[in-house]
């Protein structure tokens, strides 16, 4: 197989488990309160994330799999319950648990205005919508 070939081939692998146009319209949800320069370092910010997590499970996801005894099939169905769950809750028009945050938590307990700007730049952006299923 020539470079050429495999590059071509390791690139459309590549969008076909980052699938962009479908992580777009999230992106856009949940970033439409936001001005544009924190758009885009929302969006560096979860491109970069996904990036070392695909590297990082690139170069040692076998190994960490089989010290814990975790097979591909159960990683597999694990993942489609998690994003299951995710999609009847979008479903349902329920609250987002997934995004609630230890910051947000810790205010709601101690009946304080949560002044930190909400990030979904590593939760829901990075993993598991980019990252997650490959």
């Amino acid at each position: 197989m020539s470079i050429a070939t495999f590059l071509i081939m390791a690139i459309s692998s590549l969008f076909a488990f980052i699938h962009p146009l479908g992580v777009s319209p999230f992106f856009s949800g949940l970033t439409r309160h936001h001005v544009a320069g924190l758009k885009r370092r929302i969006l560096l910010k979860a491109v970069v994330m996904a990036f070392m997590v695909l590297a990082l499970f690139t170069l040692v996801g076998h190994q960490l799999l089989n010290l814990f005894g975790i097979t591909v099939d159960a990683f597999r169905i694990a993942g489609g319950v998690i994003f299951f769950g995710i999609g009847l809750d979008m479903l349902q028009s329920k609250p987002r648990r997934w995004r609630t945050g230890i910051g947000k938590a810790y205010a709601l307990d101690q009946d304080q205005e949560n002044t930190e700007e909400d990030d979904p730049s590593i939760t829901p952006l990075a993993i598991p919508m980019i990252a997650g299923p490959g």
